[in-house]
């Protein structure tokens, strides 16, 4: 490397590295001040302007957090269903996403470049464009209204983006390992078992956290779909918004609350999804 080279490396890595902190300060502000304002009380948080305006709150009060866990008597039972939507969802994507990924990576057939096309062309259709006749559906069904019809929905709207996502994976892992094994007398589907997925980890770790994720914080088809029994934690939330008054107090302190699981999840599975971003971005 000449003598030129070296400051304009240097400079680069600096632009770099200025722009991945004024990005991340960018994101992290309104998650910050939602848990600032978390802490104010209603009268506050409507008098929290210029010229009085103020980052943090004159007297930190857990008034808002205790109101929603002693008085809003549908806030575990909302909770309770996210976390009974959330869990099976993953559980049913991510082997569905890991068997269709790895069959459309590894084996020779006709038209998969179609299948692709199509798995993606089902994740851009819009919702509103049949919420309607889906809505219309369920209730002639008897699913309006339960947890199995939000599952069943979540199942369907995450697999084609979570079979991208794992095909990308298996696509970086050399087919010499698997033919490899297949010498050694394992079958297919041992090979992927054995060989595959324990090299595909972050991948597939980082697919269940992305439909854990996108299912709990789904809201437009949870609000249509249901009513009072299946009831998810993002519906809840937006009770707090009414006709006449929006409590803000609450509806901020229930927002940070539905952030707790997300959080708790990423610090969890850091690692894995660290390497994952790393894996995608050396070998993609």
């Amino acid at each position: 490397m000449s003598a030129n080279q070296k400051p304009r490396e240097k400079t680069k890595k600096i632009l770099i590295y200025v722009a991945v902190i004024i990005t991340m300060v960018v994101l992290f502000i309104p998650f910050f001040w939602m848990v600032i304002t978390s802490f104010m009380s209603e009268r506050e948080i409507y008098s929290n302007n210029y010229p009085d305006f103020h980052v943090f709150p004159r007297y930190f009060s857990l008034d808002n957090y205790v109101h929603i866990f002693t008085a809003e008597p549908e806030f575990y039972h909302s909770f309770l269903n996210s976390v009974m939507v959330s869990i099976p969802t993953v559980m049913i994507v991510t082997p569905i996403a890991v068997l269709a990924a790895y069959g459309i990576s590894r084996l020779r057939w006709k038209n998969k470049g179609l299948v692709m096309f199509a798995l993606l062309f089902t994740s851009m259709i819009p919702t509103m464009g049949i919420l309607i006749p889906y809505y219309l559906i369920m209730i002639n069904i008897g699913l309006y209204d339960t947890r199995s019809i939000l599952i069943l929905t979540y199942v369907a709207y995450r697999t084609p983006y979570c079979v991208w996502i794992m095909k990308g994976f298996f696509d970086t892992i050399p087919a010499g390992l698997e033919e490899a094994g297949m010498i050694d007398g394992c079958t297919r589907l041992q090979t992927l078992w054995r060989i595959i997925l324990p090299l595909s980890l972050p991948g597939v770790a980082a697919t269940a956290i992305f439909a854990f994720v996108n299912s709990w914080n789904e809201f437009l088809m949870a609000l249509v779909l249901t009513e009072d029994v299946a009831k998810t934690f993002p519906v809840w939330i937006g009770t707090f918004i009414g006709m006449y008054k929006v409590s803000f107090a609450q509806l901020i302190a229930a927002g940070v609350i539905s952030c707790v699981p997300v959080v708790v999840i990423a610090l969890l599975f850091e690692k894995w999804i660290i390497s994952g971003l790393i894996e995608g971005a050396v070998k993609g």
